[in-house]
């Protein structure tokens, strides 16, 4: 995918070392603060000094200002609050340095009296320059910024999308869905009553990834809710051979959210890529800690390791990057693997 380009800068070159000095000079001579001094004069020479001085000035004081602004106010959320920021701060910055600053030049370069009249439409000169200045590098700004929420909701779609055709392929694999049919079949012959939980525990998946795959978050008590009902489908399936153990929910629990499907792809995972047996079971446990999710298994490496991806896991890390800022932690180590999910 192709990245928003950086918008330009106050501090970008050659902006800073060209753009302010003629910025001071074009203004100098267009206002008449020259008073006809001429290039032949050492007074011209001095005064030129001194507007470049003057525009730097006033430049890297708007520059600190919009970085300033730039770090708290984003337009996409607050724009009342981040144009008024910049207005009043760019307003009285570049006023009181430019009038202070002209009146400090002119008494410097032997004037009896400030010529006020060329100061005021200096002054005012420069407030119009500046605000022509900041506004296009906002609207710059504005357009890097729009164009970078557009791809990060792509890269989010894409993310989502390609998590929840995982979930729904691990449902829809052939051999899961012969499985699981010839498991009910059997089950209504020994024990109807725990074929007709078992299809129901299926269904309840299937309606589950269809119904919440395409939202960012959900509530975390619905994905364990999700994850207890798929725990039911492996335990018919495998017997003892795969035990899920789910945590217990404190109430401060309770408005915390998880991207939908998450803890499903993690136990599908650890099933996947490990070894088990009803003698010898694989346990996968799932804990909660502070405001992160850990789902962890035993490492059991099968004698022929899985041609896998690990799609499940990257596309799990780029949606949390993307919906709850910080991605999903690996831990491992020589006997353990650990997951670790952000909850919002």
């Amino acid at each position: 995918m192709e990245s928003a380009p950086e918008p330009v800068r106050f501090d970008d070159l050659p902006y800073r070392l060209v753009g302010a000095p003629l910025l001071g000079v074009g203004i100098g001579w267009f206002t008449g603060l020259y008073r006809g001094a001429v290039p032949s004069q050492p007074v011209f020479w001095a005064a030129t000094a001194w507007f470049v001085v003057i525009s730097c000035i006033i430049w890297e004081g708007n520059r600190w200002l919009w970085s300033r602004v730039r770090g708290t106010s984003n337009w996409l959320d607050r724009p009342v609050r981040r144009f008024a920021l910049l207005a009043l701060g760019s307003l009285l910055w570049t006023v009181t340095a430019s009038v202070g600053l002209l009146v400090l030049g002119e008494l410097m370069l032997g004037h009896a009296e400030p010529a006020w009249e060329l100061i005021r439409n200096s002054t005012l000169v420069t407030l119009a320059g500046v605000a022509f200045i900041v506004h296009s590098y906002e609207t710059a700004y504005l357009i890097c910024e729009r164009r970078r929420e557009r791809d990060e909701r792509s890269g989010l779609e894409l993310a989502r999308a390609k998590a929840e055709l995982a979930a729904l392929t691990a449902q829809v694999d052939p051999h899961f869905v012969f499985n699981s049919l010839h498991t009910i079949i059997e089950l209504n012959e020994e024990n109807p009553e725990l074929a007709t939980e078992f299809a129901v525990a299926l269904a309840d998946v299937y309606r589950y990834v269809v119904q919440h795959g395409k939202r960012d978050l959900v509530p975390l008590a619905e994905e364990l809710g999700l994850l207890e009902k798929y725990a039911l489908l492996l335990r018919t399936r495998f017997g003892d051979g795969i035990s899920v153990r789910l945590p217990k929910p404190a109430p401060h629990h309770r408005d915390l959210r998880i991207p939908p499907v998450s803890l499903q792809v993690l136990v599908e995972n650890a099933i996947k890529h490990n070894r088990y047996t009803d003698r010898t079971p694989l346990e996968v446990w799932v804990e909660l800690k502070g405001r992160s999710v850990v789902v962890r298994n035993e490492k059991r490496p099968l004698p022929k390791p899985s041609r896998g991806t690990h799609s499940g896991l990257i596309n799990l890390d780029q949606r949390c990057k993307l919906i709850c800022g910080p991605g999903i932690e690996i831990q491992e180590d020589g006997s353990s693997f650990a997951v670790v999910v952000p909850l919002l």
